[in-house]
């Protein structure tokens, strides 16, 4: 393996040699501060061979170097205005990163969230197309670089050479070297707590485990508080008292969810190794790769897999099992989504239905007008629900999560007119015969958005009388009738990332569907090991945990609000997940050590949160 990778990276160093994308002495330099909001740079300045007229050409290949990892707005000066898209390249080497310029001309409508839909996975980089400019490339003069969100004052943009071609070549490092140590950390920059041998890695598990295992929050069996119940029901519900909203918990204690998204170690634990196997020190045992998911040669393998194995043996997954148990109740994390089965048993969880029409549909618009798919959501709840009916760990059902549409109901009904011949399909075909108005394309999104999720919420309540039905997950800053639709459900579910959650944007929610909230994800990451920030970029560990206690204080001073769920437990790898995320996102690292400040800004927090909701305590400001 590691004699491939050599023959690999010789074979890209005589390439360069060779000319094509030679590296260029000079480089256009940006260096971000409070004063500096972006730079345009001539495309004659940059290449003079370049052309005016770029529109017969299918990518833009760039010579980049970027410090920390961070998105930055890449945009090209045209005919049109300026065409923007979001970058963010693999940090602290010199990289060729290949951009499809289809991303400057149409806006994307291939995904049905709105993750899958904009974030576009690189070889060594990340392409972000939410809120895109796109236009026509017939003469292209200048190119624009910002910065995505305030300065933290030490981000760095350097580009020294832009070509064009019609080939996609993918994105490869310059000078070809390790860039992932066999822990998977990032090995150019260095910082306190860096493994350098296994040895030293068990040792820092002790340290760790000492370190925040000292912390803990008093709760019943399910996550509820203690002593505060009247009446017990055997399953989680919601309850309205004082003009305040809670959850209560099958014991019948009043419980507010504090979770976590992805408690889990398979999906989103991957990272391709597809023509960049020469970044790797080591890769992971077979035991810790699979084929492909997008059918590449090269294998996808799991570096927290294998730090796992590494602590726990032989049984890993069972001890990580119960250890994450253990962490989760004395910290106060109370349910988990999106996470392994094996926990179910064990910590209050949320059930996404998968395969109920959603999946394969257009623009995430199921083809509810069919009478197939009718029944095959009656049978499937049939299957699913009826089997959990009676299982008190389950909290509800989430119908859906991140829908694109909202807000883009116009772009959706294109989608769907150039889509395949579906029911619904031609039942909008005979909607705008009617006429075609923007009000009318809106009104029809919406009515058969609401027609699915009717069906899919009397289906449950057919099989599962017990459960709350918590919605569809809503994203980004949905549209009025989008979050009227969450008054079909028990309660309405939105993902909101900013570092404190609007006060006003509760009052309104609430006064639109009078229902409790629950915040489905949030989070806050820190630029630096290598990794991103996430959506929301603090400067520091410190300040993360600053930011949490802000969050989550403030959103459960709000009466309406019952749960808030952190995205997500671990941090992503550094060379990206499945879908090309690197971020710090994680309670825990990629060894398993968890973040100390974090953790004790939690249990700080937690040990709070009943007499914040009840109004007998200010949250922190």
């Amino acid at each position: 393996m590691k004699r491939t990778g050599r023959l690999f990276t010789l074979l890209i160093f005589f390439f360069f040699l060779a000319g094509g994308c030679a590296p260029k002495e000079h480089s256009f330099r940006v260096h971000f501060d409070k004063k500096t909001k972006g730079v345009m740079w001539a495309v004659k300045d940059i290449n003079p061979d370049l052309p005016a007229d770029w529109s017969g050409y299918k990518y833009l290949l760039i010579e980049v170097k970027v410090s920390p990892a961070c998105f930055f707005h890449f945009g090209l000066k045209t005919e049109s205005g300026l065409l923007e898209n979001k970058i963010m390249p693999y940090p602290d080497t010199w990289l060729r990163m290949s951009l499809p310029l289809a991303y400057y001309r149409k806006v994307s409508m291939q995904g049905i969230e709105m993750a899958e839909m904009w974030g576009k996975p690189r070889i060594m980089g990340r392409i972000n197309t939410y809120n895109n400019r796109t236009g026509t490339m017939h003469h292209v003069d200048s190119v624009w670089v910002s910065l995505y969100g305030k300065p933290m004052g030490n981000e760095v943009f350097e580009l020294r050479g832009m070509w064009l071609t019609n080939e996609d070549t993918g994105s490869v490092a310059l000078n070809p070297r390790v860039l992932m140590d066999e822990y998977g950390q990032w090995l150019p920059e260095k910082w306190k707590g860096k493994i350098h041998s296994l040895e030293e890695l068990h040792q820092a598990w002790k340290e760790n485990d000492s370190l925040t295992l000292q912390y803990k929050v008093e709760r019943d069996r399910y996550g509820g508080f203690p002593r505060t119940g009247k009446k017990a029901t055997g399953f989680f519900h919601l309850q309205k008292t004082n003009g305040k909203w809670w959850l209560t918990d099958p014991l019948g204690n009043l419980f507010l969810g504090t979770g976590v998204n992805g408690v889990r170690y398979v999906k989103y634990e991957y990272t391709s190794t597809h023509q960049r196997e020469y970044i790797f020190k080591e890769l992971p045992p077979p035991a810790f790769r699979r084929p492909s998911i997008y059918g590449y040669e090269e294998p996808d393998v799991s570096f927290s897999q294998w730090n796992l194995y590494r602590r726990y043996g032989k049984t890993w997954k069972e001890k990580w099992s119960a250890f994450t148990v253990r962490r989760m109740r004395q910290w106060g994390l109370n349910m988990i989504t999106w996470s392994d089965t094996s926990l179910n048993d064990k910590v209050p969880y949320t059930k996404f239905l998968k395969g109920w029409g959603i999946e394969g549909s257009v623009f995430g618009i199921p083809d509810i007008w069919s009478s197939t798919l009718r029944k095959k959501i009656d049978s499937l709840a049939k299957t699913e629900c009826l089997s959990l009916k009676d299982d008190p760990w389950l909290l509800g059902y989430f119908t859906g999560n991140e829908p694109a549409w909202p807000g883009r109901e116009s772009l959706a009904v294109d989608a769907i007119l150039q889509g395949p011949e579906t029911a619904t399909r031609k039942a909008l075909k005979a909607f705008l015969a009617q006429g075609d108005t923007p009000k009318r394309r809106k009104a029809f999104i919406v009515s058969t958005y609401t027609k699915y999720l009717e069906t899919v919420r009397d289906a449950i309540r057919k099989y599962d009388p017990n459960h709350l039905i918590l919605g569809t997950r809503l994203g980004g800053n949905p549209s009025k009738e989008a979050i009227q639709l969450a008054r079909l459900f028990d309660a309405v579910t939105l993902n909101v990332y900013r570092k404190k959650i609007s006060r006003g944007m509760l009052d309104s929610i609430y006064e639109i569907t009078k229902k409790p909230v629950i915040i489905g994800e949030f989070h806050m990451g820190v630029a630096d090991h290598g990794l991103a920030a996430g959506l929301v970029r603090v400067k520091d560990q410190h300040a993360r945990a600053e930011a949490y206690r802000i969050y989550v204080e403030n959103a459960f001073a709000h009466p309406a609000v019952v749960a808030v769920n952190w995205y997500k437990w671990r941090d992503d790898p550094a060379t990206g997940h499945e879908e090309g995320e690197n971020s710090n996102l994680g309670i825990v690292d990629i060894t398993d050590r968890a973040y100390p400040e974090l953790i004790k800004a939690m249990v700080t927090t937690h040990k709070r949160l009943l007499d914040i909701h009840a109004g007998k305590t200010d949250p922190v400001h």
